[in-house]
């Protein structure tokens, strides 16, 4: 990453139609100096002022600051990030972003993130790295949106005589969320419509968190392999004709395609291809959903015909309402690059015996390929 001064100083001096010599002569400076910042050099500090009058722009503009630039900049990181494997790597890479824009809190919730992932892989990085960690949480709590993820993360890696201070920071009770606000809101202005679409959407958001609770790898693939069945079985009760609805496909397939993963470990290789296929049978038909598809959810009243698209930002009523859904789970973030990941990724040890069958090769290709066309 670099400052985008060269490029603006050329741009602007351009739009002005002024000469090299002439941009020189309005500040004092000799035509090699100008030559030199447009080369990829730096004008002095105490010349930003008089750069940024002349062009009639601010110093943030002039620098790379502007919106543009910080967009083509976050484009720029996201590509980078993606190619970097390690936690480290990324930390030092959300780092390098985070000194450019101090008060973006994208880059502080990445930097958070990465520190906790560090910590916990290990421990003895404390010393290193909390100073930063405490550093952008203490700002992202000044920032609603990231506020609560800071909690989180300083719960999971803060000490023992810490853990109740961030405890007491937590929201206290499922009510004091943007949904239960809303549907307080209705229901004291006897608005029942109103608090009964707020309703659904609330029971859909509880239910994709439900559908995502983790099980732990440590407690083993038997005991994993059970738990994601009980998911499974309670998913099931969303089918309609026997068939899932289609706003539910990636949960069910992301569940049984780690379950296929369980089996497989637990030698039950049979049932484990089953669920295997199945699962990559459901991800192609999610991946084939235009982006701007209305899909149904089913559950009846619960849900009350709501609809959702596939990037699982918005429900849509059956008369054609728009409404945001604020609590999302882990895999409203699944794109094909995150399946071409999962199915590559070493640390999934209780995949090993069929990576080499043609289906999993089948299925790693067609992942790799998809997530290609994005």
């Amino acid at each position: 990453m670099k400052l985008m001064i060269s490029e603006k100083i050329y741009r602007y001096r351009k739009e002005k139609d002024m000469t090299q010599e002439e941009l020189a002569a309005a500040l004092d400076v000799t035509p090699q100096a100008v030559s030199n910042w447009e080369r990829g050099g730096y004008p002095d500090i105490t010349l930003l002022p008089g750069l940024a009058n002349l062009f009639g722009v601010t110093i943030d503009d002039l620098m790379g600051n502007d919106e543009l630039s910080r967009h083509e900049d976050y484009k720029r990181y996201e590509q980078a990030y993606k190619e970097l494997g390690s936690g480290e790597e990324r930390l030092e890479l959300s780092l390098e972003y985070y000194r450019k824009y101090p008060s973006e809190p994208f880059y502080m919730n990445r930097i958070a993130g990465n520190i906790e992932y560090i910590l916990l892989e290990d421990p003895g990085k404390r010393e290193k790295y909390m100073p930063l960690l405490n550093e952008v949480c203490d700002k992202l709590m000044d920032k609603p949106l990231y506020r609560e993820y800071a909690i989180r993360v300083m719960t999971v890696v803060c000490p023992e005589d810490e853990l109740d201070h961030w405890l007491k920071m937590s929201t206290v009770t499922s009510e004091y969320t943007r949904r239960g606000n809303l549907l307080h809101r209705f229901i004291q202005r006897d608005d029942i419509e109103g608090w009964q679409i707020q309703s659904q959407l609330q029971m859909i958001e509880k239910f994709t968190l439900l559908f995502d609770a983790v099980c732990p790898d440590q407690l083993g693939p038997e005991k994993k392999g059970e738990y994601l069945r009980s998911q499974l079985a309670m998913m099931e009760w969303l089918k309609t004709d026997g068939t899932m609805p289609d706003g539910w496909i990636l949960h069910y397939a992301y569940k049984k395609l780690v379950l296929a993963a369980c089996l497989f470990a637990t030698e039950k290789t049979d049932e484990g291809w089953a669920e295997f296929e199945k699962s990559m049978e459901l991800y192609r038909k999610w991946f084939s959903f235009p982006k701007d598809a209305l899909l149904d959810l089913g559950g009846g009243e619960l849900f009350g015909g709501l609809r959702v698209t596939p990037d699982w930002y918005y429900c849509f009523t059956p008369s054609g309402e728009k409404h945001k859904l604020f609590e999302h789970t882990r895999l409203f973030f699944y794109t094909p690059d995150r399946l071409r990941d999962f199915l590559n990724n070493p640390r999934w040890a209780w995949y090993n015996s069929a990576r080499s069958d043609p289906r999993y090769i089948a299925a790693v290709e067609w992942a790799d390929s998809l997530s290609k066309t994005e």
